[in-house]
């Protein structure tokens, strides 16, 4: 995080290939996408934690019902002596913590950066290696050791800033290409996540696509800190990249490039608690203890409703620090000696169902505009420079075919052949291939999707079925699902788009499968304009491997 990582010791949902544009807020909608797994920044290689305290922040975190933990370690700490080797007592420490998260039922998310003083001429911990094979080889290595036992690892932590990465884009995405086969080779089953850059900085992320990223990652990352730092997490998105909404812009991007069924993780965000002062900097903007908590729970709801695409919030961090800096000092969960802030209670309270849910609070920024923003000083050294920045970053869309110009029924089944009797007619695929199946749910048939490439695909009606709306008209989809494969999350969808073919909104209900027919929940809209197109279509987002496949069947979008 910009900022934070100060004294170190040592998986929704794609668009189909022809749509892009904003998700937006749902109000009508009945039935959300699943809530976004809650996870925490912990430091627990930090010399500043004894083994006591360690043990005692997991305990806390697993009774707060939070099911991940992002651990920054240091490649430096692994090899302080050379290629050759690692460091026992290193390896001892984050086999430990790694070891006690598992034993509660905490996934482990390892942010491995840091550069040994061999591998670049002792030019510092932030400067890129002269190879980036030995980055690569430790990073194997690292996942190889903790096989099974750590599921993602991050390449490197804000490398659009000079104070976690002191060189250029396509030298991080050097490192990023040649780190992704050797985490695989090491472990096919972790994750591969792309070092957050602080904020939503699709300048950066554009960069880094324009010098080649693309395919060498599973996971987005951003770490959508506010300009404004005492801004509410709803705050509109005003095409700077110092909100949590510019990640719509974030998600078009990926589109553009193909990486569109790829999540995105938060894995840094937060708010700190203190009070302000007169002229008080942007950056240095403090919430009361409550709103700190009210902000957590808040985010994970609105991110819930807005951007399904979005499936894990990493909160920064754990507990308070002791530097000095009231900004960086408090954005803890608890208090330095680990006794819970109102924010850890509210955690708790919202993910675990037990008392202690924050009451909903009511803030004013001290500004309403973050299009330019200052941000204090972001490094590790002696640096001491200030970073202005000004985004003018639009969001983008990509050609969707032309609208059909015939108009669907006003009544009925707008689908038409939704129970596939007729066969396959006016039904295509994203990612995937079309196949009948005899043993369908309603009638004689169902459609079987199989997917085809990419780690998502889809069942989609086309023509869409209604191509001009009415604002104020109420629709309800439906129908069935069954995998051979349990355990996937396939969801259902209603989307409205404009003539221009940008997404207005896109309601969804989602199931986890079992290997028999399942209803799904019924997913409500309300269109919110007039002169739009509607469609309806059935995708499994994220997480598909070859040989994946669903079967649907009753099919229905009815007014």
């Amino acid at each position: 995080m910009s900022h934070r990582l100060r004294w170190v010791a040592a998986a929704l949902a794609a668009t189909i290939v022809f749509a892009a544009g904003l998700t937006t807020a749902l109000p009508n909608a009945q039935a959300t996408s699943p809530a976004p797994a809650v996870g925490a920044q912990f430091h627990a290689t930090w010399s500043a934690y004894t083994d006591a305290q360690r043990t005692a922040m997991l305990d806390k975190l697993q009774a707060a019902g939070v099911k991940w933990v992002r651990i920054d370690v240091g490649w430096a700490s692994f090899q302080e002596a050379g290629p050759g080797t690692y460091s026992q007592w290193y390896v001892d420490l984050v086999d430990r913590v790694v070891d006690q998260a598992r034993a509660r039922g905490i996934n482990v998310l390892l942010m491995l950066w840091m550069t040994p003083g061999w591998a670049n001429g002792g030019a510092g911990t932030t400067v890129p290696p002269a190879n980036v094979s030995d980055y690569a080889k430790a990073a194997g290595w690292a996942a190889a050791h903790f096989k099974g036992r750590v599921a993602a690892w991050e390449v490197w932590n804000e490398p659009n800033l000079s104070g976690y990465w002191k060189g250029t884009v396509a030298q991080y995405v050097a490192l990023l290409k040649a780190a992704y086969p050797a985490i695989k080779a090491g472990d096919p089953s972790a994750q591969v996540v792309l070092g957050g850059p602080s904020e939503n900085d699709t300048n950066w992320l554009s960069a880094a696509y324009g010098a080649g990223m693309a395919g060498s990652f599973d996971v987005m990352a951003t770490h959508p800190y506010m300009g404004m730092a005492d801004a509410p997490p709803e705050t509109p998105d005003d095409g700077s990249i110092w909100t949590i909404s510019h990640v719509s812009a974030v998600h078009d991007l990926m589109i553009r490039y193909g990486d569109g069924s790829k999540p995105i993780w938060f894995t840094e965000f937060g708010w700190s608690s203190h009070a302000n002062w007169a002229g008080i900097e942007n950056w240095n903007l403090g919430v009361t203890l409550q709103q700190q908590g009210d902000y957590f729970v808040r985010t994970i709801k609105y991110v819930q409703a807005n951007y399904p695409y979005v499936t894990n919030l990493f909160w920064y961090e754990s507990r308070n620090n002791t530097s000095g800096n009231v900004q960086l000092d408090n954005y803890g969960l608890m208090a330095n000696d680990l006794t819970p802030k109102p924010a850890y209670d509210a955690i708790k309270g919202y993910l675990t169902g037990s008392s202690g849910a924050p009451t909903p609070t009511t803030t004013t920024p001290s500004s309403t505009s973050t299009s330019t923003t200052t941000r204090s000083p972001t490094t590790t050294t002696s640096s001491t420079s200030t970073r202005t920045t000004t985004s003018t970053t639009t969001p983008t869309t990509t050609s969707a075919p032309p609208p059909t110009t015939t108009s669907a029924a006003p009544s009925g089944n707008l689908l038409g052949n939704g129970s596939f009797d007729n066969g396959l007619a006016a039904w295509g695929s994203w990612q995937g291939t079309l196949s009948l199946a005899s043993d369908g749910k309603d009638g004689a048939n169902a459609a079987k999707v199989t997917l085809a490439k990419g780690v998502g695909f889809s069942i989609y009606r086309w023509p869409r079925p209604v191509t001009l709306t009415t604002a104020g008209v109420s629709y309800h989809a439906g129908g069935w699902i069954r995998s051979d494969t349990p355990g996937r999350r396939v969801c259902l969808y209603i989307r409205e788009w404009t003539p221009a073919n940008a997404v207005v909104a896109m309601p969804s209900a989602c199931v986890t499968t079992t290997q028999g027919w399942q209803a799904f929940p019924t997913v409500s809209y309300t269109t919110a304009q007039s002169g739009d197109s509607l469609e309806a279509f059935v995708m499994q987002p994220i997480g598909a491997v070859a040989g994946d496949s669903f079967e649907v069947d009753g099919l229905t979008l009815t007014q």
